[in-house]
């Protein structure tokens, strides 16, 4: 490359690679079922305990003796989608390809893993990047069996990405794409330059491939590379090719200002194509992929000493390893101080082709997450072919093995010459306690779903694991307003010692939620027990704030005085409620005033601020504590039940005024009860004269 060519790439690189704080790329959402695994939770446990996950049941009864025995298809049944809760007619859910509907399926499921509400992405500019090679079922549509209803649009590969777009109300780009077997990691590339760049604020990157057509499988069989016996053996001696399987997966990046949740920051991720080859055009280039390799880590400044593991692109095809292989050894290896560990999930899960870069990206972040490198299977012997192992500067990882340092990188590669590589970080931050409280408050979590079994299923995680505020969290975040066709909702509440109680049912139209304002007589006891909760207690600070200029808070906090205090005390403890139920977003579709609740009636409608508010309590404070006396020395007698008043609402004038009438007028007490019901308490023959 010509050395000024090379100086302007290399500046780019470097500002990707180079974001000011909080606008690091990082991965906040995940979802995906894989072979053998129905999420990311089971192809952990799977990956941990080595369980080879290709030997699934092929999905035709076709048979043909150069059809390997066995796949890695998903335990997913693509029969089944839930048309009514995506908004899809039932015609188009049953004529439409099931790359579609898996791509819109988790798509949803990793934004909600992010701690999004579906609606929080609708209108910006986030986009959506799908990786996929080909569709198994298109052609029968088109040509075979043709029915005048969907097919056009229920086949169509652009659907793949648009009709994710469409469900979430995305405005950012939308589009899906094919590189063959890096088809999903050139869209994460894309979707990463583009977040870099300010095209878009955010994006959803989606992989996904299903084998149910026994035609595509011979072809690639006729072809060469596929294992006859249905067994993946990446590095290894005995390779044989690879083993066809399927995954649908897909992921949310976020910039690190915007995530509540970090699966691993995201440093680079670069691409180059082989171009012309002699040797034609599905043979590897090492020559590129060198070149790739040497750029990537001189473009992102990262030593190549920092990277711990290695999830390299690792087909087990006779050609394919060796090349790898080389190119990283030339390019890395040979200038590290020690071995780099490497692996490739197809020896667990097959090679689901143009998504394969989603199983490989799902097992790096499961590393970053636990800190434990899952192991390879199917490994006995170093391929001779490959000097780097035989000579140990290249080590496959065999056990589970503890992460060395923060960074991991993924290869792609793609018949045809498209190369992609990314390196990712792991996230820095670690629990306190394994995100378990130091406190011993009940958690309140509520969540909702489609059926009593996903509600339960959520609900079901608080006791079987411990606690987590940080998990509590994420649930509040996303269940905080209705989820469209969510029709159960339920909730538990959950303390660190255990769940104290749940309950679920069908959700009915929500019941009016009234809040009476009035006296405490232990406002001490609930305050101090209401302080553990963050929104209370910053509410009682900014009253606090106010009141220290005009209040003794000395004898205020002092228990055995409080009562002096027993109207300036129930107002703070209420205004820290009404602060508290704002914070968590809890409407009051009415509220009612008596005693000093009419204050903070008050104060809920808008109609005094907080100072006003402790202003009037002051007031009142002090005349209940004092001892007003006629002139002949005998007590002025009180109306002890009030006498009550109602006119309309522009009769009266705001409480601010009247309480100023009432001091010109020998200490009337008026009370707002609602907008057009006030009490008056005072001397009986003021009281007429007052209204």
């Amino acid at each position: 490359m010509p050395v000024l060519e090379r100086t302007h790439n290399l500046k780019g690189g470097r500002a990707m690679s180079s974001p000011g704080p909080g606008e690091e790329v990082v991965i906040s959402g995940f979802s995906g079922a894989f072979a053998g695994s129905s999420n990311i939770q089971e192809l952990l446990d799977n990956l941990q305990n080595k369980v080879d996950m290709t030997k699934m049941p092929l999905r035709w009864d076709y048979y043909h003796p150069d059809i390997p025995p066995t796949g890695g298809n998903m335990k997913t049944d693509l029969k089944r989608f839930d048309a009514g809760f995506f908004g899809w007619h039932e015609r188009l859910a049953n004529n439409s390809d099931p790359l579609i509907r898996l791509a819109v399926e988790k798509a949803v499921e990793a934004v909600m893993d992010a701690g999004l509400h579906p609606e929080d992405l609708q209108a910006q500019r986030c986009g959506v990047f799908v990786g996929a090679c080909f569709s198994e079922s298109e052609s029968d549509a088109y040509y075979i069996n043709m029915q005048p209803e969907f097919p056009l649009i229920g086949y169509i590969r652009n659907q793949i990405a648009h009709r994710i777009s469409y469900y979430l109300k995305l405005k950012g780009p939308s589009f899906s794409a094919d590189t063959a077997c890096s088809s999903s990691s050139s869209v994460f590339e894309i979707a990463f330059s583009a977040i870099r760049s300010g095209a878009v604020d955010s994006a959803i990157v989606a992989g996904v491939n299903v084998n149910i057509n026994p035609r595509v499988t011979l072809q690639f069989s006729w072809m060469g590379p596929l294992s006859k016996d249905a067994t993946s053996r990446p590095f290894d001696k005995n390779n044989n090719g690879y083993v066809r399987a399927e995954t649908a997966s897909a992921l949310l990046l976020q910039k690190y200002g915007d995530a509540k949740r970090i699966y691993g920051h995201t440093i680079y991720s670069k691409a180059n194509t082989d171009g012309h080859k002699e040797q034609g055009i599905t043979y590897p280039s090492l020559e590129s992929q060198k070149l790739l390799l040497e750029e990537f880590y001189e473009d992102c400044g990262v030593s190549l000493d920092q990277l711990g593991y290695m999830e390299a692109h690792g087909t087990g095809t006779a050609i394919g390893d060796p090349v790898e292989c080389g190119a990283i050894d030339e390019a890395i290896t040979k200038h590290r101080k020690r071995p780099l560990l490497i692996g490739s999930v197809k020896s667990n899960i097959g090679h689901a082709e143009g998504a394969s870069g989603m199983g490989a990206l799902a097992k790096v972040i499961l590393a970053l997450e636990t800190g434990v490198i899952p192991p390879n299977i199917n490994f006995t012997e170093p391929n001779p072919k490959i000097p780097a192992l035989i000579e140990g500067r290249l080590q496959v990882v065999v056990e589970p093995t503890q992460l060395p340092t923060d960074y991991t990188c993924i290869s792609s590669f793609g018949f045809g010459g498209s190369n992609c590589h990314t390196l990712l970080r792991r996230n820095s931050k670690t629990k306190i306690n394994g995100g378990m409280p130091a406190d011993n408050i009940p958690r309140l979590v509520c969540v909702s779903g489609r059926e009593t079994e996903s509600v339960n299923e959520l609900l079901q995680l608080f006791r079987d694991n411990k606690l987590d505020v940080e998990y509590v969290r994420l649930l509040h975040d996303i269940f905080r307003k209705n989820i469209q066709s969510h029709l159960y909702r339920g909730y538990s509440i959950t303390t660190k010692s255990g769940e104290l109680h749940r309950q679920l049912g069908y959700l009915k139209k929500c019941t009016s939620l009234h809040l009476a304002f009035g006296e405490f007589t232990n406002w001490y006891d609930v305050n101090t027990k209401l302080m553990q909760l963050s929104p209370f207690a910053d509410s009682m600070q900014r009253c606090q704030n106010y009141l220290s200029k005009k209040v003794n808070l000395s004898d205020f906090t002092d228990i055995s005085r409080s009562h002096k205090y027993q109207v300036i005390g129930n107002v703070i403890v209420q205004i820290g409620i009404i602060d508290l139920f704002k914070a968590i977003k809890l409407k009051l579709n009415k509220n009612y005033g008596y005693c000093y609740g009419e204050l903070l009636a008050m104060y809920v409608e808008g109609k005094l601020i907080r100072e006003q508010v402790l202003d009037c309590a002051i007031f009142l404070n002090n005349l209940l504590n004092s001892h007003e006396t006629l002139s002949n020395g005998t007590e002025e007698p009180r109306l002890t039940n009030g006498d009550r008043f109602t006119n309309g609402n522009s009769y009266y004038k705001t409480y601010a005024e009247r309480l100023d009438a009432a001091l010109k007028n020998n200490k009337v007490l008026s009370r707002y009860m609602s907008s057009n019901n006030v009490t008056v308490q005072g001397v009986p023959f003021w009281a007429p004269l007052y209204l």
